[in-house]
């Protein structure tokens, strides 16, 4: 069968997208998944007494159900999502405060016409046997959303979110750091490991110390990668929202350490 493949989803997604997701065009710091989209018909039975079967009356679509799965890593991400996304989805504890519709977007959503989201639940975070950190919203599709609660519109609004957008990648750009000193400190360890005379990692001594490490300084360069993709995501959408400064004075080079 002929064709080109999906990458990770619909949509005409590259993987880093299916990745990425943004709430009230927030960037959602770490890797998402999105779980369920269930959309289900309305239905009105109504039955005759004594009588068997029923009359079904459709009476248009459930709101869309979805479950978000945030995972992360590093501290950074830790509290870049303490900072920015948890006062955005957090359950009000007011009984009188309506819940806020959040735009949405991340490539599922946008090929089931999903743009806006009502957090009803969060669990976590809780870390899983692979090592992830992970938090995790139960949402419900919301129809009706104004502009105020997730556009951009008006000098004060797109201050804020600017602000928020600046805060972020300077997160991003801490985490990027650190990485490449630890990925800097891993190859001293890996060097320090090769006896005198050998040139590769293959048969000698430390072996198994060495091939752990490699697989750390792969996890790490990987982790980086991430990263980048990431400050360069924030960067287009600092370009789209007009915000000034777009590049921090502490930006890293974008080279990549051995």
């Amino acid at each position: 069968m002929s064709g080109t493949p999906l990458p990770l989803g619909p949509g005409g997604a590259t993987p880093q997208e299916w990745d990425a997701l943004s709430l009230n065009g927030v960037p959602v710091p770490g890797w998402v998944v999105i779980e369920g989209l269930d959309r289900e018909l309305k239905k009105d039975e109504k039955g005759s007494k004594g009588k068997s079967g029923a009359e079904v009356k459709y009476t248009g679509s459930k709101p869309a159900s979805l479950t978000i799965r945030i995972r992360y890593l590093t501290q950074e991400q830790h509290d870049a999502i303490g900072a920015n996304i948890l006062p955005l989805v957090e359950p009000n504890a007011d009984d009188k405060a309506k819940p806020q519709a959040l735009t949405i977007q991340h490539p599922a959503t946008s090929f089931r016409k999903i743009s806006a989201v009502i957090v009803e639940g969060v669990s976590g975070p809780t870390k899983g046997g692979d090592g992830f950190w992970e938090l995790t919203l139960k949402c419900t599709e919301s129809r009706k959303i104004k502009e105020a609660t997730g556009l951009i519109g008006g000098g004060n609004l797109k201050g804020a979110k600017c602000a928020q957008l600046d805060a972020l990648l300077r997160d991003i750009v801490k985490a990027h750091a650190q990485t490449i000193v630890e990925i800097s400190q891993i190859t001293q360890q890996i060097n320090s490991n090769i006896a005198p005379g050998f040139t590769s990692t293959t048969d000698l001594p430390g072996q198994h110390q060495i091939a752990n490490l490699e697989a750390k300084r792969a996890d790490k360069q990987g982790q980086l990668r991430y990263l980048q993709e990431q400050m360069a995501q924030i960067r287009e959408q600092q370009k789209a929202q007009g915000c000034d400064g777009t590049k921090p004075s502490s930006d890293p080079a974008a080279s990549q350490p051995e």
